[in-house]
């Protein structure tokens, strides 16, 4: 569910940046949001910075890289599971990645 709520907030997005631990999904005309790995442990989502949202806890790592046509995403668990997933970007959304 985490991946899927993340790829409708990518396809929503006019410009994605990809951060250390986080990505920033901007919207024209529509408020931010940014999806961030916390120190707790814990993922959340922010619109503008307000109405934090808990997506997850007990996250080790969370990533993203761009490759081509999708941004490819690695979350790791506390326990050691490690989940990926791909999400298609559109040719018209600009993406930029920040370490």
């Amino acid at each position: 569910m985490f991946f899927n709520q993340v790829a409708q907030d990518v396809k929503s997005s006019t410009n994605v940046e990809i951060g250390e631990q986080s990505i920033l999904l901007k919207r024209s005309g529509r408020k931010d949001i940014e999806i961030k790995l916390l120190e707790t442990g814990q993922i959340r989502r922010t619109s503008d910075g307000e109405g934090n949202v808990l997506f997850l806890e007990n996250v080790q790592a969370f990533k993203c890289l761009k490759n081509n046509l999708a941004m490819s995403c690695t979350l790791s668990s506390k326990g050691g599971e490690q989940f990926k997933r791909s999400i298609f970007i559109h040719y018209a959304i600009k993406v930029t990645t920040f370490e």
